[in-house]
């Protein structure tokens, strides 16, 4: 009894009465699946851990069987472990004895006392509340959670576990800041392997250990996060540079000797000047070109421009807010001044979003909202729409900017809706493809307040960076949400937080409000 049996290479059991599951997930660190039925299985479960040298992180409990879950108390306290179970079982798992009330409706009859009462407390958490899923979603259909929680639900899925492999696409959209703090750690810890696609460049430089670029159907690797593949990019393209420019060189050389001795071959009347002229002709022939390096990629023409607003641009008195019995705000105050650019921070849920809609008209609210009579506004949603699913680009385009189709067409050229591109049906774009034609729709009108609500979302890296060098230019008001730690850096001059129901704005870039907060 209490045998270690290997099935696989990191796969064991221990057989006992009810048999344990046993992960391996490194040389040291195991997870068990049940902890056996009482604390003598603790016992027996720790003479195999420490017979092998291995250190317990977790045990994941299947259910709340008292005779699954009966080592865990044992082992908690033995070795600090986490306790993980899934729904109503986490609550069973945290105090045993509602089971057989659940069961009974009271106190278990003698003859299952003991089968029910040998499993003490441990303490038990969720994965998903790891992730931030209100314990109020966990028993609603996925077919009824938004985008956000769908997407922290599947990551969950995917973490649970922990599987030696990973494959994770754009894993932080929807996380907010406190999330993304924890899932860092989490993969900051994970020992196993990690193949993911992000656009989160602060993500990417804190956990990823090795890039790959992906350009004109060539993938290159690069070793460390963003920012080290993108430094060494550069140093690879200014070296190839280089070289295409003496190879260059070299070959006007060799042409300039090609008509010489050809030249002097007619003058003389010498097939030895010819025969020179061939084989140099012959080494130009074979020699493997060096394609010119793109340094500077085309840029999207992004520029704001607008009459100047009064040193009031928006300003919020007494706001307040609730959906059903939750209050989101509680008579909160708001200055945004001009020239500002204020990015708001706050957990998921805190209203972010709600407020932005709220000023707009879209949700009823308390108090007041006012803009400068001056302010013309430019306003990115979250869920972009436009006035008609059905049209074209071009279409859609030209219903809210009034221009000839050849103008239209070039103005879209500009943002890479080209050819026949501007046929496509608005409702097939993806993210990224609504929020480039969204821009160039904003940047042919005049504007002097920005708001955008996530507008990194969906885009790649490279419009990333021609979106924040275009808003640097900016000459207006903005006012933005975002989870894009790396654009509020490059942007923010301002910082809002929602939290407590009420907006707290600090005077400074996010670098100066983590290292001021210590969150830095």
């Amino acid at each position: 009894m209490y045998e270690l049996i290997q099935l696989t290479e990191r796969t064991y059991y221990i057989k006992s009465p009810t048999n344990i599951g046993l992960f391996r997930l490194d040389e040291k660190n195991v997870c068990l699946i049940d902890s056996g039925n009482d604390k003598d299985a603790g016992r027996r479960i720790r003479q195999v851990l420490d017979a092998n040298g291995w250190q317990l992180t977790a045990i994941y409990n299947t259910h709340a069987n008292a005779d699954h879950i009966g080592g865990n108390r044992y082992l908690q306290g033995q070795t600090g472990c986490r306790i993980y179970a899934p729904g109503i079982d986490c609550a069973f798992t945290r105090h045993p004895v509602l089971e057989p009330s659940f069961l009974y409706g009271g106190y278990p009859p003698k003859d299952l006392r003991h089968k029910f009462l040998l499993a003490q407390e441990s303490d038990a958490a969720e994965l998903l509340s790891g992730l931030g899923i209100r314990e109020a979603l966990h028993y609603e259909k996925m077919g009824s959670l938004n985008a956000k929680e769908k997407v922290r639900v599947l990551l969950a899925q995917a973490l649970f576990g922990k599987p030696d492999n990973l494959l994770l696409d754009e894993p932080t959209n929807h996380l907010d800041m406190q999330t993304l703090d924890w899932f860092e750690g989490f993969l900051a810890k994970y020992r196993g392997t990690v193949l993911m696609v992000s656009h989160d460049r602060r993500f990417l430089d804190r956990v990823a250990t090795r890039t790959l670029i992906l350009e004109d159907g060539i993938c290159t690797s690069y070793p460390g996060g963003y920012t080290a593949a993108k430094e060494e990019r550069e140093r690879q393209m200014l070296l190839e540079f280089e070289q295409y420019k003496n190879q260059q060189k070299q070959i006007e050389a060799m042409k300039a000797a090609i008509k010489r001795f050809r030249e002097w071959g007619a003058q003389a009347d010498n097939p030895k000047f010819f025969r020179r002229a061939k084989m140099l002709e012959l080494r130009l022939e074979k020699m493997e070109m060096i394609k010119r390096p793109q340094l500077e990629k085309s840029k999207i023409p992004m520029r704001f421009a607008g009459d100047r607003t009064g040193r009031e641009v928006l300003k919020l008195t007494g706001f307040s807010l609730s959906f059903g019995k939750t209050a989101l705000f509680e008579q909160a105050e708001l200055l945004v001044e001009e020239k500002d650019r204020m990015a708001f921070l706050g957990a998921n849920g805190t209203g972010k979003t709600s407020l932005l809609r709220a000023v707009f008209g879209d949700v009823p609210f308390s108090g007041t909202a006012k803009f400068n009579p001056s302010a013309q506004l430019g306003y990115i949603p979250q869920e972009i729409r436009f006035l008609n699913d059905k049209d074209s680009v071009l279409e859609a385009f030209r219903r809210e900017c009034v221009c000839g189709e050849g103008e239209a067409r070039q103005i879209l050229a500009k943002y890479y809706f080209c050819g026949a591109a501007v046929m496509k049906r608005v409702s097939s774009l993806s993210g990224g493809e609504k929020v480039l034609l969204k821009l160039a729709v904003l940047l042919q009108n005049r504007v002097n307040f920005l708001i955008l609500d996530e507008p990194t979302n969906h885009i790649d890296i490279e419009t990333r960076e021609m979106l924040e060098d275009a808003l640097l230019e900016f000459s207006g008001t903005l006012l933005f949400i975002s989870h894009d730690r790396y654009f509020i850096d490059k942007l923010a001059t301002k910082i809002a937080v929602l939290e407590n129901r009420k907006i707290n704005v600090f005077d400074g870039t996010y670098a100066d409000y983590l290292r001021v907060t210590g969150h830095a």
